[in-house]
């Protein structure tokens, strides 16, 4: 989704010519009923000379099909614009900022990156982003313009795989507009990564269910979801490598987006892709657990959320960034933890809520204010949320101040039932932000 600015809306650009695992979870599910099928198995769909066809042409074929598995009618052709490499880098490289309120959200997400040490020191995510988070786009789709960009001169291959994925987005925009589900479901971070799981999830999974269509009659009355689903579930075993760092935000919605679309497919009553999109997904949490998706659990209110203006005057703010940062953010942050701590403190997430305050002559104070399913589920992070902020902030240990359980230099945090509350940053520990803060308590 190329949106209109370079915020984490932004992360959510439909891009092709990254690192997928839709052809691992080909390979993985169809490998023992269908031993014909491989990376070169889609061109062949197409018959031959694929690579003698101009995008264009390339294009109108690959529509039909596209609009045959996803349900997703395309009517008029696609306009695709070519250019050189060079000078489509541009095009594909540079974050957009439209306007002065989408300049302050984009600054306040890079701001959050650089606290947690996703991002360098004075590094904005526009900067990574060009710098490693391009790295192999190929093409796009570009909601305003209602054209697929593509780098001219790339091997057929290349070309059709780029093709699929970005006219899923233009069959899901002329469906739904794509611009309009931005504004309507991605007003956090969590929201945000939430709804480009789906959105991209759809376009990364269309040739895995092409390529299903042509094998059906191999499957030997063997349900495809089904079949896709379990496999999947394997195959997302082995995605912890890449967690703590902004790599791994930026994949979320492409590794974990098919298996969205997976379980969505396999419930009673979906309308296929353009149900979907009417009904996303509203955290990550509803992602990657299949069954808090089917009973569409909400996020639980959070208190600061209703305070925040409030806090952010009695702390001295002369700017503030609020958020929701999710289950996912959390699991990532949490990356340098034993996998068994980490996934038991991010499981249980219920609702949580983030404000960054700046103050003049001082470095940010982050105030984070999260809930949890039940307070076993709060001790967990707790716990393991001490362990990594401990060896990251340098904290041997910590007093007890009332309220607050744990106070050290750097770091406050609050646990009561099924709430923790944390505040990090330069004078966490002073007089003055103890008694701003126990006003949310």
């Amino acid at each position: 989704m190329r949106c209109s600015n370079g915020s984490a809306a932004e992360r959510a650009a439909p891009r092709g010519g990254r690192a997928r695992l839709g052809g691992a979870l080909l390979a993985l599910a169809l490998a023992a009923p269908v031993q014909a099928l491989d990376g070169d198995a889609l061109l062949e769909y197409f018959r031959n000379d694929t690579h003698r066809l101009r995008p264009a042409d390339n294009s109108a074929r690959l529509a039909k099909v596209v609009a045959r598995v996803t349900g997703l009618p395309l009517g008029p052709p696609v306009a695709i614009v070519e250019l050189p490499r060079e000078e489509a880098r541009g095009r594909l490289d540079a974050p957009r900022i439209d306007d002065p309120e989408a300049a302050r959200v984009a600054e306040g997400e890079s701001r959050l990156l650089r606290h947690f040490g996703l991002l360098g020191d004075g590094e904005s995510y526009g900067d990574w982003f060009q710098r490693v988070g391009s790295r192999g786009t190929q093409g796009l789709y570009l909601p305003d313009a209602g054209h697929i960009l593509l780098v001219s001169g790339i091997g057929s291959r290349a070309q059709t795989r780029v093709l699929l994925h970005e006219l899923v987005h233009a069959a899901q925009d002329r469906s739904t507009s794509l611009v309009a589900l931005q504004r309507d479901h991605a007003a956090t971070l969590d929201q945000t990564l939430a709804l480009s799981a789906l959105v991209e999830g759809q376009a990364e999974l269309a040739p895995v269910l092409i390529q299903v269509d042509r094998a059906r009659s191999q499957l030997e009355g063997q349900d495809p979801v089904a079949l896709l689903s379990a496999r999947y579930e394997e195959l997302l075993g082995g995605l912890d490598d890449g967690l703590g760092t902004l790599d791994a935000l930026v994949g979320f919605p492409y590794s974990f987006g098919p298996y969205l679309v997976i379980n969505r497919l396999g419930e009673k009553g979906t309308a296929g892709f353009a149900g979907m999109l009417r009904d996303p997904p509203a955290t990550t949490e509803q992602v990657l657990h299949g069954e808090k998706l089917a009973r569409r659990e909400a996020a639980l209110p959070v208190r600061l959320s209703a305070r925040a203006d409030a806090l952010a005057r009695a702390l001295g703010a002369d700017s503030r960034y609020g958020t929701s940062a999710g289950e996912y953010f959390i699991r990532t942050l949490l990356a340098p933890l034993a996998p068994e701590q980490r996934a038991a403190a991010a499981a249980g997430w219920g609702g949580d809520r983030l404000l960054l305050v700046g103050r003049k002559g001082r470095g940010d104070l982050l105030v984070w204010d999260t809930r949890w399913d039940s307070p076993a589920d709060a001790e967990e992070f707790r716990q393991g949320y001490l362990a990594w902020a401990k060896e990251r902030l340098g904290v041997a240990a910590g007093e007890r101040v009332a309220p607050f359980d744990f106070v050290a230099p750097g770091l406050l945090l609050h646990a009561a039932g099924d709430r923790v509350l944390i505040v990090e940053g330069e004078g966490a520990e002073e007089e003055r932000t103890r008694r701003a803060v126990a006003g949310v308590l």
